[in-house]
């Protein structure tokens, strides 16, 4: 036989462990991250990261021309890990088609640009991540509440949540990225397993520690807010894009954990673990050439100097980096959000010829000029929606009539709540002002299948139109005036719109006093609308007033029950 056919005699070592194992138990570590984030999120959190799995594996079997079986569409389960890790890093509010998009940017950009798996430079979840934040970063950016699902800042942007919500995940965030103990848990079956390397996670969040206090931040809520945990766990520790030395993997996780909080805190990006984990793994080719061990009789009395002088050198050129990546960025996002602005406010509000903006009754106010004379204001209103507020820019004329509405962000279901941005909807309520009913099916068309989306946005614009003539034009609805020491002793019934459906309420009223509200039927979420209900009752007979404050998460329903007393009293005979 051919001596230079035969196989090399060695070094070799020899394993039983294959790429689909290893990628099964990624995703059976992955596990206690994805069922905490379905029970504090929902179904929505599982739409999500089974579209970035699904998108990931279909356009890898595509890239890669293989037959359409099921076990092709999983091949080697990189892809599906992949999508996972992607979907773990999104809202679980992101438009539907968000998730789609980042699983094929992840594989055709992330991975089989560069050939491959284990070819690729960059962790492909992550480049995904990167171009969705960049291309679309206010939906990226949009994040809920567990449970009740109302848009809240995450922790990262507020500066405030307890050390125990942070560790179990009750706060808003990612998909994956709020509960630590869930991903400690799947860390510890991966360094049971022997897939990760201690040394990486360790020294992210060492640093990170370190870099939080010397910039005078509280350090363990830097390492259990945001993101940190779950790139430290499970992306940085990635064994494609992450060094193969000892010394490497150490130095690298410091890398990390020192650019998360040099980003969070010195640019404009409030989470800054995935584009830290981008530019370490960059830097991994320098990493492992320079702290490679030394091979026989070869002498490395330069190489520690060279080592440590290559990661300063790192360090500095990537904090200028991200510095100007964010500062190009912040300046590219004014310019286009002016220019939208500036777009949108003569839509509402074609007849003014410029926009002054003013602060009034603490809202930002766009009053509309022309002739130099103020002609009617435009302003954002928002009103919980199917999935998420729907912000809505209204403008009203200096008459209190509105002269246009356009939705400018929402997350409603694609061809069906979405409807309520078109301009057959938004026309019918234009000329409205705070003295018409302004109310879906009365006043105005609703959209079927879509009467949660349509109900938030008739509410919000009947709201605007009342602030409005209040606030800007003194305009006060005086058609009825309660006078409680007016009205006899009884019950009384009044019905109002509320966020579902029509609120039946019962009104006890005795000695010139409220002594009791009762809802008697109602349509709204019993979850959110029940306890609202009753915080609301109590606060109307503390103050013996029709108008208190608002629960939220319930706006809505709130405002139905205090216009259904009102009717109830008004019924009583109390309007002058």
């Amino acid at each position: 036989m051919n001596q230079a056919k035969q196989p090399l005699a060695g070094p070799h070592i020899r394993t039983d462990l294959t790429t689909p194992t290893v990628m099964l138990d990624v995703v059976i570590a992955l596990l206690p991250v994805m069922v905490v984030a379905v029970i504090f999120f929902g179904p929505d959190a599982l739409i999500v990261i089974a579209l970035a799995c699904a998108s990931a594996c279909l356009t890898e079997w595509v890239i890669r021309s293989r037959k359409l079986t099921p076990a092709a569409l999983v091949g080697d389960g990189s892809a599906a890990v992949t999508g996972i890790l992607l979907g773990l890093t999104l809202s679980p509010v992101v438009p539907w088609w968000m998730p789609v998009v980042g699983g094929v940017l992840a594989i055709a950009v992330g991975k089989q640009l560069f050939g491959g798996l284990g070819k690729n430079v960059f962790n492909p979840a992550l480049v995904a991540r990167a171009i969705l934040l960049l291309t679309w970063p206010i939906p990226n950016s949009r994040f809920v509440t567990p449970f009740d699902g109302v848009t809240a800042a995450t922790p990262l942007a507020t500066g405030v949540a307890r050390l125990w919500d942070l560790a179990v995940g009750s706060v808003p965030g990612a998909i994956g990225e709020t509960s630590a103990l869930a991903i400690l848990l799947g860390g510890a079956y991966l360094l049971y397993r022997g897939h990760i390397d201690w040394r990486i996670p360790s020294a992210v969040i060492a640093a990170a520690l370190v870099v939080a206090w010397m910039v005078g931040r509280h350090p363990l809520f830097e390492v259990l807010a945001g993101g940190l945990m779950l790139a430290a766990v499970f992306m940085a520790t990635d064994i494609v894009t992450s060094p193969v030395t000892r010394t490497g993997r150490i130095l690298f996780g410091l890398l990390i954990g020192a650019l998360t909080i040099v980003i969070r805190h010195f640019t404009i990006f409030p989470e800054g673990v995935f584009f830290a984990v981008l530019l370490a793994n960059a830097c991994v080719p320098l990493l492992d050439r320079y702290t490679v061990g030394l091979r026989f009789g070869e002498t490395g009395s330069a190489r520690p100097v060279r080592t440590a002088v290559s990661v300063v050198l790192v360090l500095v050129m990537s904090g200028g980096a991200v510095v100007g990546l964010a500062s190009a960025m912040s300046e590219l996002a004014v310019t286009r959000t002016a220019a939208a602005r500036a777009t949108e406010l003569r839509v509402v509000l074609p007849a003014a010829e410029a926009f002054e903006e003013r602060e009034i009754a603490g809202r930002t106010v766009f009053v509309g000029l022309a002739a130099g004379r103020e002609i009617g204001a435009a302003f954002f209103w928002s009103e919980t929606g199917f999935r998420a507020p729907i912000t809505l820019l209204v403008g009203v004329g200096d008459d209190g009539a509105l002269t246009g509405v356009v939705v400018t962000d929402h997350a409603e279901t694609p061809g069906m709540g979405s409807q309520v941005a078109v301009r057959e909807f938004l026309g019918q309520f234009d000329g409205k002002t705070h003295e018409d009913d302004i109310a879906l099916e009365r006043d105005v068309s609703g959209i079927t299948g879509a009467t949660i989306s349509a109900r938030a946005v008739t509410a919000g614009i009947r709201n605007a139109v009342a602030f409005y003539a209040a606030a800007v034009l003194g305009i006060v609805n005086d058609e009825i005036k309660i006078n409680l020491a007016d009205i006899p002793d009884g019950v009384y019934i009044g019905t109002a719109e509320g966020f579902l459906g029509p609120i039946t309420v019962e009104v006890t009223v005795a000695g010139g006093r409220i002594e009791a509200i009762t809802v008697k039927s109602h349509f709204d979420t019993p979850e959110f609308a029940d306890p609202a209900f009753e915080v609301v009752a109590d606060r109307m007979i503390a103050a013996q007033a029709l108008e208190v404050d608002v629960v939220s998460g319930a706006t809505v329903s709130s405002q139905g029950l205090m216009r259904a007393v009102e009717e109830a009293l008004r019924t009583a005979g109390a309007g002058q």
